[in-house]
């Protein structure tokens, strides 16, 4: 069973009752911890894929940039948003204006925004530009840091749209 506790460690943001299937299919010596892994992949309700530039992967790239606590907290959102069937605010919204371009949102003393879209298979979301944004105040727009991430955003998933080489798993 300690093999068992391991894995669950490694996946802080499994909800309890995942927890409980592999404990129960561990125990009783049926199944492989890598079976149950991959069970409980199959199980998921979405599938992360990221952009890759010139075959850098930009995502990973932004995201060991951020504040240790703040990639840690995006990396349990986007395991809990696997396993969760619709995605909605606070979390999760488009941006207007976009055709496939999503926001995922962490909220904190800087509000950062991982961009993404649907595809380029089912169940698939390709997160596709990392920013951060400054909200709008007194009729003035909101601000973001890079100024064009929307639009790189956009730009990258009409090129996944058109080809979906230039994704990978994340």
């Amino acid at each position: 069973m300690d093999s068992a506790k391991v894995v669950i460690h490694e996946m802080p943001a499994v909800g309890h009752f995942f927890e409980n299937i592999i404990k129960l299919l561990y125990s009783v010596n049926r199944f492989s911890l890598e079976i149950i892994i991959n069970l409980l992949y199959i199980m998921s309700h979405w599938k992360f894929r990221i952009f890759k530039d010139a075959g850098v992967d930009v995502i990973e790239e932004w995201l060991t940039s951020l504040p240790p606590n703040i990639e840690e907290r995006f990396r349990q959102l986007l395991v809990h948003m696997e396993n969760t069937q619709n995605w909605v605010r606070p979390f999760f919204d488009k941006l207007t204006g976009y055709e496939n371009v999503y926001e995922i949102i962490l909220k904190s003393n800087i509000q950062y925004r991982l961009l993404g879209g649907y595809g380029p298979g089912r169940r698939e979301f390709t997160l596709l530009k990392g920013a951060t944004k400054a909200g709008a105040s007194k009729g003035k727009p909101a601000t973001w840091n890079p100024k064009n991430a929307r639009e790189i955003a956009d730009k990258r998933s009409k090129l996944i749209a058109q080809n979906g080489s230039y994704t990978d798993e994340y």
